[in-house]
């Protein structure tokens, strides 16, 4: 539960992403929401396609979830393995390739 609640504080401090349910049982829900793109639609349609490049990184597999009728990344960290570094290293792959797909 301590992983999903340092997701929960980058990706507060992160200026390009919303926190959609504060971190529970080992879950964060949140999307990517740039400054400036307000229609839903778009929004809804941004978080799919970075959801499936974070996923084809073969790195991670981040699940998605409609909440309210928003499209939510579900991270959920349930490996008693998993460090740090690792939260840290898919928050970055997620700006990444926020970067990548606004720059299509």
């Amino acid at each position: 539960m301590a992983l999903a609640e340092l997701a929960e504080r980058i990706v507060r401090e992160s200026p390009d992403l919303e926190v959609l349910t504060p971190a529970q049982f080992g879950i964060i829900c949140f999307r990517v929401r740039p400054r400036g793109m307000t229609s839903e639609e778009s929004l809804n349609a941004l978080n799919e396609r970075v959801n499936a490049r974070v996923n084809r990184s073969g790195f991670v597999l981040m699940s998605s979830t409609r909440l309210r009728g928003v499209l939510s990344l579900r991270l959920c960290i349930p490996g008693y393995r998993t460090s740090t570094e690792d939260v840290r290293q898919v928050l970055e792959l997620v700006r990444r390739s926020i970067t990548e797909e606004m720059s299509q």
